[in-house]
């Protein structure tokens, strides 16, 4: 059984009003913290209109409108993870989905459960921040050949489709 663990009003720039729900299920209720398994739908109305799972992804600690542990940055301004451009962003307490109006409703364009949007470091831990403005950044620890942190810590800004890193 899914729980919800937040829910959003959203204005779809086609469809208009739309309510994002993201959801998690345990997968694995023997282990502490429990597996879960993250996924959203999309409504319009009381209408289903889509809904994306990964199954393959089944150990996340949580999911949703920001992180439960561990030391994920998540500075969003005014509360809400939804920024200036329509994109609401959900926590898996390391990972950043971000889900983002398409031409067909909504869609995590991959990212769902963690933070994949940027092809060079599609597993790396990744952070949010939202400034009073509603611009995003997401945040990436840089690694060093080999994985290790080097201490340095990437900014990706977007640029209307996509997240490229800033210059």
């Amino acid at each position: 059984m899914c729980t919800a663990t937040g829910r959003f009003q959203m204005n779809h720039p086609a469809y208009g009003p739309m309510e994002v729900v993201s959801y998690e299920r345990v997968t694995h209720a023997d282990t502490a913290p429990q597996g879960k398994q993250s996924s959203f739908a999309v409504y319009q109305g009381n209408t289903p209109v889509n809904y994306e799972v990964n199954r393959d992804a089944t150990t996340l600690v949580s999911f949703g409108p920001a992180p439960m542990i561990g030391d994920q940055v998540w500075d969003v301004a005014g509360g809400t993870p939804v920024d200036k451009y329509g994109n609401l962003y959900l926590s898996s307490g390391e990972g950043v989905t971000v889900i983002s109006p398409t031409d067909e409703g909504y869609s995590s364009n991959g990212t769902i459960p963690e933070a994949n949007v940027i092809t060079p470091y599609p597993t790396n831990p990744a952070g949010l921040t939202i400034d009073a403005s509603g611009e995003p950044t997401i945040l990436i620890k840089d690694v060093a050949p080999g994985g290790a942190p080097n201490g340095k810590t990437l900014e990706y800004i977007w640029n209307g489709s996509t997240f490229v890193l800033k210059k």
